[in-house]
């Protein structure tokens, strides 16, 4: 696995989740990075969804060493 910014993120997501974001957005949930702290200090970054229900849906972005 590779290390990864939050741009770098971001980029993922919107080239290889494009239909999975538009799909959920079209179900009403707002779709957003985030990078979330895990134990020893390590960290990942996130797809998630939100609705107005404050249902939440979480995709592990991970980038490979190619």
């Amino acid at each position: 696995m590779t290390r990864i910014t939050i741009d770098e993120a971001n980029q993922i997501a919107s080239k290889y989740f494009k239909l999975l974001i538009d799909r959920h957005i079209a179900q009403g949930f707002s779709a957003q990075v985030v990078e979330k702290k895990g134990d020893k200090s390590r960290s990942g970054f996130y797809l998630e969804f939100c609705n107005a229900q404050n249902n939440t849906k979480s995709y592990k972005i991970v980038a490979s060493n190619n």
